[in-house]
């Protein structure tokens, strides 16, 4: 054979082994790959469903689930503060897409809540009457903050946006039609915005609370069209006393910005509800409960995806008080009636020592206590011929523009004061409250204005508080003297908590506030006066138990006591009382009997004027005086450098002066620095009906956990116990009696 054929064919037989590998390998691979495509579409296609929501899931994260705030009810469990079951419609941002995605779909959410008349709840900055206002207040920074967040300034930009000019931008930037009617537009992108800021948030959006049935049926059934968009079974804080029970009740509110930096170590969120007043604020921590966790899946597109594990929320304690709806009902009314007859008898003249009140004050009265509203009176058509009549005559008199600062109450002077001048009929006045619906009203009965107003009063269509005329306000308790225990607490004039709750009415709130009968005052413990001779029976306790006075002696009066130097006091009567006991001076209330025993335990003759007061104040401070009653209410309460009784170191705080014999005497018959609250005073008269033990006056009955377990009760021993001489009190009681059953009693 030719070498160089064979050397040929060697070579050639080598490629074709090498090929031949080449070729199995790649069969190989082939084969390989095949099977991996198999089982890829047997796992993914096949048997798939099981592993997508693994596959999908990345992270988790925790959300907090809401605690049922606990319930307050009277000693017979009859309710005061209650959850009502209501549908809440709610928006969860991280299902609602990204922005302007959602836009036509909270477009036509808001279209149906407007057509449902449905109130709707936002977070919205930016003002709906134009031109827009930011809601910051001063607050610069939070205001850039927020326009930054919402993408309208760039991060660390500090440039001054209006908000016409921020809210013009939002409309564009969500893409919002402008098709839409104002109210449609400003309400989309007041929710959208609101959306856009929760956006990488995983709680909701709570857009309306207590929505009809028609809202949730349509929700329901269309639920597809409103992505991201829910009905979930929520509740709503009710009073069902409402202003019965107000002041001692209080009310809930979003936690301000300064509640939350005090409170956000004991678990709170700057979203939460928090205790505003009364009861609701004391026991805050015991009616708020526990908040539940949820540990949820999340999405790698930051969605939900479920709920890995839950822990459930623990609804809060229950409240139980010591008063009796029923008597506090009762007080209030017999209040409101003492109040209204005093009113009435001073219309039809009053005593002979005080002017009457006369139509033309009491309408007067009425226009400047905002009773009768001028917004209306100038919003009037021709069709309300009083309001008309008074809106014509302040076109042609009344000068001021609109413009100008306090218009509004500017303007109920100036036409209250034209009815004192008779340029407005007071029949003018009464037609317009017709009009306002704020009186039934006939021409023929308003003739006669006088019999008219008292015919308002006594149906009670015109009260105390919207005549605004003195006495229009007043306070009344009811107290175990053996416990503390209050049983009725009232005050007048009131406010209705429920408007405070929940869609916070800021009219009404503003109202109040504005109100020249204060009707946000808690008056049995806010509200402090001279107690006057209710004052006495510590004087003569004081006297008594220093052995200065003794049960039996007796001391003329004078009429005028003229030893504790200028000025003078004089009896109140006019004529001498004559010789009187203790018991006596108490039924003819004698101010120059109780001068004389006052400075009997110390004056400037003997050099113990300042350790007479000081035996007087101990007294007073024995009977409670110098301290709040103990209520679980605010009880505002003076100094912390100076005793909060008429005492020589309350004047040094307040006047820079020192005390004298004059102050003494003056503060023995309840006045001089002499001021306290009706609560007080009954503390220190349950004292003397006691025989010397002080209880702290409370609200509290029991503390029960939603099953209603027993967690605690009020502590109903006494706080102090004096050990008053019996003969003593023996002769304070008869004094006390007389004042009510004999007919020289000053009672």
């Amino acid at each position: 054979m030719n070498t160089g054929f064979k050397e040929t064919l060697i070579e050639k037989l080598k490629f074709l082994r090498s090929r031949a590998r080449i070729m199995a390998l790649g069969l190989l691979f082939l084969i390989m790959l095949s099977a991996l495509c198999a089982r890829l579409f047997n796992l993914q296609i096949v048997n798939g469903k099981p592993y997508v929501p693994a596959s999908a899931v990345n992270s988790y994260s925790t959300v907090v689930t809401e605690a049922l705030r606990g319930e307050i009810y009277d000693r017979y469990g009859r309710p005061l503060a209650v959850n009502k079951t209501v549908y809440s419609v709610k928006i969860d941002p991280s299902a609602c897409g990204n922005a302007p995605e959602y836009t036509a779909t909270i477009e036509n959410f808001v279209k149906l809540l407007i057509k449902n008349g449905e109130e709707i709840n936002t977070e919205f900055k930016i003002s709906e009457k134009k031109p827009h206002e930011y809601s910051f207040g001063d607050n610069k920074k939070r205001e850039l903050r927020w326009l930054m967040d919402m993408g309208v300034l760039e991060e660390g930009q500090e440039d001054d946006v209006s908000a016409d000019d921020a809210y013009t931008h939002l409309l564009e930037f969500f893409g919002i039609n402008q098709s839409l009617s104002e109210h449609e537009k400003y309400l989309t992108v007041a929710l959208c915005s609101d959306i856009f800021m929760q956006r990488y948030a995983l709680g909701h959006i709570t857009v309306t609370s207590g929505a009809k049935e028609s809202t949730v049926v349509t929700l329901e059934e269309r639920n597809s069209d409103f992505q991201g968009i829910y009905v979930e079974t929520d509740y709503l804080r009710e009073y069902p006393e409402g202003e019965y029970v107000s002041h001692i009740i209080g009310y809930i509110r979003p936690i301000s910005a300064e509640e939350y930096e005090s409170n956000k170590a004991l678990g709170y969120t700057n979203t939460d509800l928090i205790g505003k007043d009364g009861i609701e604020k004391f026991f805050e921590l015991n009616l708020r409960g526990i908040k539940g966790e949820q540990i949820v899946q999340i999405s790698p597109e930051g969605r939900r995806a479920g709920i890995e594990s839950e822990r459930a929320a623990i609804p809060g304690d229950n409240v139980y008080l010591t008063i009796d709806v029923t008597l506090q009902k009762k007080t209030f009314e017999a209040l409101k009636k003492e109040l209204t007859e005093i009113l009435i008898n001073k219309i039809k003249g009053g005593a002979a020592n005080e002017e009457p009140i006369t139509p033309k004050q009491a309408a007067a009265s009425m226009l400047r206590a905002g009773t009768i509203s001028v917004t209306k009176i100038l919003a009037a058509t021709d069709d309300e011929l009083y309001s008309a009549s008074i809106k014509a005559f302040l076109k042609e008199n009344y000068k001021t523009p609109p413009s100008e600062d306090d218009y509004i109450n500017k303007t109920e002077d100036f036409i209250a004061t034209a009815v004192e001048e008779n340029k407005i009929a007071v029949m003018t006045i009464f037609g317009v409250m017709s009009e306002q619906e704020i009186i039934t009203f006939s021409e023929q009965a308003a003739r006669n204005e006088k019999q008219f107003l008292i015919s308002k009063l006594e149906s009670g269509e015109i009260t105390p508080q919207t005549l605004a005329l003195s006495p229009y306000s007043g306070s009344a308790i009811v107290e175990n003297p053996n416990t503390g225990e209050i049983l009725a607490a009232v005050t007048y004039p009131v406010y209705d908590n429920n408007r405070l709750v929940n869609d916070f009415d800021e009219a009404y709130y503003n109202k109040l506030l504005s109100d020249p009968t204060k009707p946000l005052i808690n008056r049995p413990f806010a509200e402090k006066l001279a107690p006057g001779s209710t004052f006495k029976m510590i004087t003569a306790i004081s006297a008594l138990e220093n052995d200065m006075l003794t049960p039996t002696e007796r001391i003329y009066d004078e009429l005028i006591y003229t030893k504790a130097g200028y000025p003078h006091l004089r009896c109140w009567s006019g004529a001498s009382h004559g010789n009187l006991t203790v018991a006596d001076a108490l039924e003819v209330s004698c101010n120059f009997f109780f001068n004389e025993a006052a400075f009997r335990l110390g004056n400037s003759k003997t050099a113990t004027t300042v350790q007479g007061i000081d035996k007087l104040n101990d007294t007073m401070i024995e009977f409670g005086l110098n301290e709040p009653c103990g209520v679980e209410v605010y009880e505002p309460y003076g100094y912390s450098d100076a005793l909060n009784i008429s005492s020589p170191s309350l004047k040094e705080r307040k006047e820079k002066l020192g005390w004298t014999d004059g102050d003494t005497i003056r503060t023995a018959i309840g006045q001089a620095l002499n001021a306290y609250s009706p609560a007080n005073m009954v503390k220190y008269i349950s004292m003397l009906a006691t025989g010397g033990s002080r209880y702290s006056s409370h609200f509290l009955n029991f503390i029960s956990d939603y099953n209603g377990k027993v967690l605690s009760r009020a502590d109903t021993e006494p706080e102090y116990v004096a050990d008053f001489a019996y003969e003593n009190l023996q002769a304070v009681y008869e004094g006390m009696l007389q004042v009510t059953g004999f007919q020289t009693g000053t009672g």
